[in-house]
């Protein structure tokens, strides 16, 4: 993560008193690593 000097001086206010969970939520789902891996065999066996 690249922050710039702005967010970098808010950054300490935002995870004040801060003791677990996630910093940064979003509506996005992580990809899944089988599909990825599925992937790479396939390019891998054409090879």
């Amino acid at each position: 993560m690249n922050l710039q000097s702005g967010t970098a001086r808010l950054l300490p206010w935002l995870i004040d008193d801060r003791t677990h969970g996630p910093l940064f939520l979003t509506d996005r789902r992580a990809p899944d690593p089988r599909r990825r891996r599925r992937h790479l065999n396939a390019h891998a066996a054409q090879a």
